[in-house]
């Protein structure tokens, strides 16, 4: 192989594992779509059906997201 051929291999080896990574990523970011909208949806139906729970449960998460911005 010459150095333009050694080169282009290197090209196509790297285009292949970005290719690979965005293929990986792209996967996850459907799973966690998928699992958001799972989220969203319990969320809306414990707020209509048991709304003394979601409000308890909304001030416990508040209150967790306020001590992890101080740390």
């Amino acid at each position: 192989m010459t150095g333009t051929e050694d080169l282009m291999e290197q090209y196509r080896m790297m285009i292949k594992a970005l290719q690979n990574e965005n293929h990986v990523l792209s996967n996850n970011n459907k799973r966690l779509h998928n699992e958001l909208e799972w989220f969203r949806t319990y969320g809306e139906y414990i707020s209509k059906v048991f709304n003394n729970v979601d409000q308890k449960a909304c001030e416990v998460a508040d209150e967790n997201q306020a001590y992890q911005r101080n740390f």
